[in-house]
């Protein structure tokens, strides 16, 4: 997974702290059944704060992979603010597997915060963030969705920790 990084922060005694800042991510894919298209955050399970990145002031275009067109995170602290996130796709867009067109967040636990960020045109059958987790936190607020008609949330596995506020 990570068809351009990938954030490895399953250890039990070291911190991983990563900063991903004015990058542009560009037709970045990962293979067939592959995860994040540009970047893959994975963390520690039974602790989730020693993985923390953030994504910031990043354009993400025309990536994808089979779950999270652009960003996957896995039991990871991931805050992603202020972003640009166009034409990213899931591959799995008539299938159940579709899962975030653009940001896809899975597993049991994590921390993640989705702040001031803008998406348009990301595809997927689930729509443009999905996430699949009964634990952890989840925060997201004031995003451009645009004019997509088929946008939204997908959690399989509970509410635990959710906090919505989407702007449009």
């Amino acid at each position: 997974g990570g068809g351009a990084i990938y954030v490895n922060g399953n250890s039990s005694t070291i911190q991983t702290t990563v900063l991903v800042d004015g990058c542009h991510f560009f037709e970045n894919t990962t293979a067939s059944s592959g995860r994040g298209g540009a970047i893959v955050c994975v963390g520690n399970s039974t602790n989730v704060a020693r993985s923390l990145t953030t994504i910031q002031n990043s354009i993400f275009e025309r990536n994808g992979a089979d779950r999270g067109g652009a960003i996957l995170a896995l039991n990871a602290s991931v805050n992603i603010n202020n972003n640009f996130f166009n034409a990213n796709q899931n591959a799995a867009l008539s299938g159940n597997n579709g899962r975030g067109g653009a940001l896809f967040f899975q597993n049991t636990a994590g921390n993640y915060t989705i702040t001031n960020n803008t998406f348009v045109d990301n595809l997927s059958s689930s729509g443009q963030v999905g996430r699949n987790s009964s634990s952890g936190s989840f925060s997201i607020t004031g995003n451009d969705y645009g004019t997509q008609s088929h946008v939204g949330l997908t959690n399989s596995g509970g509410t635990a920790g959710w906090s919505l506020t989407p702007s449009s």
